[in-house]
């Protein structure tokens, strides 16, 4: 099964977890290695290691590793109620915690975090928690932001799919010219925040509200459990509900708008993008795939279709997923 696949499940992560299972619950064991052991069987029993941690935190309310563990499974497996009152405990704290946990509570707490020479603004009723999260560790979308910024040049025509909180556009415009930008957000929630992040890095961009996929009208964008951030044309399986948003004929959009660049991360949707689309005046591409979306033909036949078009993959920006392809 593909489960066993995973990382946690293979024979390394089970070893290691069997010794600190074995550490944490030997006679006068330190509390660290027991917030060891919790962290670690958060992999494959999240409820469980919270149980523990919450546990370790009744017994020993000065354990500030246990409160940190225990917000980074809070911020997964929680509500934001809950989550506030593990903010409000690190802020009233007298140490300082590690960084991404200093900025976490930041950003929960403010609406505001800077990334790099960009400011964001991400209202945790907007954005979820484990966005915010990986804002704070500098990591969501940092290298697709960066790539971006690589590839856009002076006097560019952009046309972005699935802009999300606008941090890419951000980044990408800052020091161009004469660039025309268009970010495409699905996700009603998020046009505010898009508009906000424009206003704070006073930039000029066009913001549409609109689901990409391979017709015109209206679609369902599925909600899944996860939280709206994660929501999709491509119901997941653990969707929890839907709202009916724009639907634009991405192949049109393209032949009308006729960008010089394309970016797209639109979870799922930009293989019934590509399917009919017309690149011949696009330049670069830089698309997040979503292959667990597709079946392996057709995401075979999407990369191939960017060959059959004349792009090349540009090997030292790609990865298995985010993939950047450029005319030779």
């Amino acid at each position: 099964m593909l489960s066993e696949l995973k990382p946690e499940n293979m024979l390394p992560a089970r070893l290691r977890r069997a010794h600190l299972h074995k550490d944490a619950h030997a006679e006068g064991s330190e509390p660290w290695q027991r917030v060891a052991w919790y962290s670690s069987l958060a992999l494959v029993d999240p409820e469980s290691a919270i149980v523990g941690l919450e546990g370790e935190l009744a017994a020993r309310p000065g354990n500030a590793a246990a409160l940190y563990a225990l917000l980074d499974l809070y911020i997964s497996h929680r509500e934001p109620r809950d989550i506030d009152g593990l903010c409000a405990r690190i802020d009233a704290q007298d140490r300082r915690p590690p960084f991404w946990v200093h900025r976490f509570v930041e950003v929960w707490q403010t609406g505001r975090i800077s990334m790099d020479t960009v400011e964001l603004a991400l209202d945790h009723r907007a954005v979820q928690p484990v966005v915010l999260r990986g804002f704070a560790h500098a990591q969501y979308e940092s290298r697709e932001a960066t790539i971006a910024a690589h590839l856009v040049r002076d006097g560019d025509r952009v046309l972005e799919l699935g802009a999300g909180v606008g941090y890419v556009a951000a980044m990408a415009l800052q020091g161009k010219h004469n660039v025309v930008w268009r970010a495409v957000e699905a996700n009603p929630d998020l046009i505010g925040v898009l508009e906000e992040t424009r206003r704070l890095n006073a930039l000029d961009f066009a913001i549409e509200h609109a689901a990409y996929c391979d017709f015109d009208g209206s679609v369902d964008l599925h909600l899944s459990a996860r939280g709206f951030w994660a929501a999709s044309i491509v119901a997941p399986e653990d969707r929890v509900g839907a709202v009916t948003v724009p639907a634009i004929c991405g192949a049109r959009a393209l032949a009308m708008y006729s960008p010089t660049m394309l970016i797209m991360d639109i979870e799922g949707a930009e293989y019934d993008v590509l399917r009919d689309a017309d690149l011949h005046c696009v330049e670069r591409v830089l698309i997040e795939f979503h292959p667990d979306h597709v079946s392996d033909l057709d995401h075979t036949k999407a990369l191939g279709q960017m060959i059959a078009s004349g792009f090349v993959i540009d090997t030292s920006l790609s990865d298995s997923t985010v993939m950047c392809f450029r005319r030779p």
